[in-house]
């Protein structure tokens, strides 16, 4: 959620706003017990793209276009995001999201694909791929949220225990005990730093319509399910993991330094001018060293 050239802002809002009538594409399947949404465009191997939390299929605007050109690729919203409406069931995480992306893949008769996932959905990439390697030609992780490794990194200490007291309980509260207008009050404090009403609209707009995905995190017993070493370890796959330059120091980057210990095949990217949106902060490098990884 960080600041966005002008130029891609303008053309996310655009985007972002179609209704689901004004997306003849959109497509649904009953994936275990819930019903995701879906896109496919373009031919070629199938590379599916993966969004993060408050966020939907309609996030990769700046990909699309590119990417169709050279594969098959398959955007689809996570089981709460817009405009899936299934019921909220306890103790959600990456685990559920990995078995929906299994689900899917089964539902659409994808043996193997390229997968690339951002934030919440690089943290569902990468426990399906650990549990499906067979599944995985090419893995793009963006910034996947392992928090509970931070106490045992370097640098590390105290920023699991700080964002648990100071901003994900206190949301998960207020969820809770007030309501999904509260719960996200909350969270605009801490992303933000200012109102619900103050947040720039795309943004507020997402965060309302995709209010059920955060409750079901934020109320979750364990929305961070810690991933063994081990796991990580044994993957086989290629892996590149696009980091944002902007979050130098900060947890994200020490749990992107940690990847790269433990990932045998694997490439960094640190994506110039962008924070944790590399996707819409730098749209080309990023895209650029997506086709560069895939191609090679």
């Amino acid at each position: 959620m960080a600041h966005k050239p002008l130029l891609s802002f303008l053309f996310f809002i655009l985007f972002s706003c179609q209704s689901v009538e004004n997306n003849p594409g959109l497509q649904s399947v009953l994936v275990n017990g819930v019903r995701l949404h879906y896109r496919i465009d373009g031919t070629g191997t199938p590379l599916i793209l993966i969004h993060g939390s408050i966020v939907d299929y309609r996030y990769w605007q700046e990909q699309i276009p590119l990417l169709s050109k050279h594969f098959q690729v398959i955007t689809y919203s996570r089981r709460y995001n817009y405009p899936n409406d299934n019921k909220l069931e306890p103790n959600h995480s990456a685990i559920v999201e990995a078995l929906d992306l299994l689900g899917l893949m089964d539902a659409l008769k994808i043996e193997k694909a390229n997968i690339l996932g951002h934030s919440y959905g690089a943290y569902t990439a990468l426990w399906f791929a650990t549990d499906h390697p067979e599944r995985v030609k090419k893995l793009i992780l963006a910034e996947p949220p392992l928090q509970r490794w931070l106490p045992d990194l370097p640098n590390g200490a105290g920023l699991f225990e700080k964002f648990m007291t100071n901003d994900w309980i206190p949301t998960g509260k207020a969820f809770l005990d007030k309501g999904d207008r509260a719960g996200l009050e909350v969270t605009s404090q801490w992303a933000f730093h200012s109102t619900l009403d103050s947040v720039p609209d795309i943004w507020r707009n997402y965060m309302i319509q995709n209010v059920k995905e955060w409750r079901a995190l934020a109320t979750s017993a364990d929305a961070y399910p810690k991933m063994e070493y081990s796991r990580v370890q044994n993957m086989n796959m290629p892996v590149l993991l696009l980091s944002g330059a902007l979050n130098a120091g900060k947890s994200n980057d020490i749990i992107d330094i940690q990847l790269t210990r433990l990932i045998p095949n694997n490439r960094r990217v640190i994506i110039a001018n962008a924070g944790h949106e590399v996707f819409i902060d730098n749209p080309k490098q990023t895209n650029d060293a997506i086709l560069d990884f895939l191609a090679n």
